[in-house]
């Protein structure tokens, strides 16, 4: 990547030049909300698939996308855009952000992370956990809220049709009608803002499952970034978001939830 020079001006320019195409493709306003950055991101994946044409050079594609992720997470944060050296390139950095004083965040390896794997949904998922008193205040009512988002999820499970997917009772057998119901809701290919609901409320399921087994559990925040579920809930030290996120029924066993629940009773 050629020499960063991440000043006001250019930030500016790079916005205006993307939320333009972004709403001329009627995708919704790109007004550097975190739901927006899905939205660029849909747009990014069409200008790949040569579905969308655009006025921005194909060199400079990524580096846009990039600023834009980047300026949500510094508006919403606080941080300050920086310049640092990476294996040679120097890359547009956000710093200076809440809690995470010395790290230093490239938008740009979301998104490059997206455009060579196309999975809807990564440029946020690589941005949005940065945001830290945002993921503690989300984990806080998730965690009080419980009852309702289990409930809401059994709703879900039961939208489905298929009653041999309930009950879900917190029973280590129901974890895998959760991780069936789970797999069936993923197949009908979600926005990536309901596939996050989903997983959310499915691992948010497994760790009360926990929590009920084991009354000295307690949910904490996921507070290291170079940790891999970084921004995210755990129980007992071990986040059910990973297993959920990461989970291939192709290749995984249909018992994954259950034996990650099972590790720790």
């Amino acid at each position: 990547m050629a020499k960063s020079d991440q000043t006001d001006e250019k930030v500016t320019a790079q916005l205006a030049t993307l939320s333009a195409e972004v709403e001329a493709a009627g995708l919704g306003p790109a007004d550097l909300s975190y739901d927006s950055i899905d939205r660029v991101e849909t747009w990014y994946g069409r200008v790949l698939a040569k579905q969308v044409k655009t006025s921005i050079a194909t060199d400079d594609l990524a580096t846009h996308v990039a600023t834009y992720a980047g300026e949500v997470l510094r508006r919403k944060t606080g941080a300050k855009w920086g310049e640092e050296t990476r294996d040679g390139a120097t890359l547009a950095v956000v710093r200076s952000l809440p809690e995470l004083k010395s790290y230093k965040l490239a938008p740009i390896r979301a998104v490059l992370l997206f455009r060579d794997g196309r999975k809807p949904g990564t440029i946020r998922d690589g941005i949005e956990p940065y945001d830290v008193p945002r993921r503690r205040e989300q984990l806080a009512a998730e965690v009080k809220n419980a009852a309702a988002e289990v409930e809401a999820l059994r709703a879900g499970v039961e939208a489905l049709g298929r009653a041999e997917l309930l009950p879900l009772d917190f029973s280590k057998e129901s974890l895998d009608r959760l991780q069936a119901a789970l797999k069936l809701s993923l197949e009908r290919n979600p926005t990536p803002a309901i596939r996050r609901v989903l997983q959310r409320r499915a691992a948010l399921y497994v760790g009360e499952c926990l929590r009920r087994a084991k009354p000295d559990a307690t949910w904490t925040l996921n507070e290291d970034p170079k940790d891999l579920a970084f921004g995210y809930g755990q129980i007992r030290g071990r986040t059910p978001q990973t297993t959920i996120a990461n989970h291939r029924p192709a290749r995984d066993a249909p018992t994954a939830f259950k034996d990650f629940f099972s590790k720790f009773l």
